[in-house]
């Protein structure tokens, strides 16, 4: 909900339950939400407004299989629930990969960008291989669509191209 130009957080039957103090703010998922109270930093609350992870992110997003995307120094990696960096932010993702959430997890992986290649990662941080793709989506019923000067394909989460890059 937002009141004047402070955002707070509402339940279902409509009944304030955070009051609107943040500047900015986003959606709970597995129990926390991003906020940003004052100044240009973000951390992490819980559904009582209890402060989790204090403010300390130039950008942060929801969270997602218990990992959430952050910014530090113009890199993204990702946390855990309690705040532990554990994913390093070795990774870009362009603004639009942002605003998809290819740079969240689905079914235990994430597509995150290393220079100019698309990375899949588990939840560890681990690489699972790399691909020179121009766009690539979340994984979804253990496929991933991907888009090449070809066309468009689907892979799976072993770097399997099961319909390869065909389609416009």
């Amino acid at each position: 909900i937002k009141i004047s130009d402070r955002w707070g957080y509402i339940d279902t039957s409509k009944n304030t339950v955070i009051d609107p103090q943040y500047i900015s703010a986003g959606s709970f998922m597995d129990g926390l939400a991003p906020v940003r109270a004052s100044g240009n930093t973000w951390g992490y609350i819980d559904r009582s407004g209890n402060v989790v992870v204090q403010e300390q992110f130039e950008e942060a997003r929801a969270f997602s299989e218990r990992r959430a995307a952050v910014m530090v120094d113009g890199q993204w990696g990702f946390i855990d629930t309690s705040g532990k960096m554990v994913i390093e932010t070795d990774f870009t993702c362009e603004p639009l990969s942002v605003a998809l959430n290819l740079c969240s997890f689905s079914e235990g992986v994430a597509w995150l960008q290393d220079g100019d290649r698309w990375c899949l990662v588990d939840t560890s941080g681990d690489t699972i291989f790399k691909r020179d793709y121009e766009r690539v989506a979340s994984f979804s019923e253990g496929l991933a669509e991907f888009r090449t000067q070809s066309g468009r394909g689907h892979i799976n989460r072993s770097g399997k191209e099961v319909v390869k890059a065909q389609y416009a």
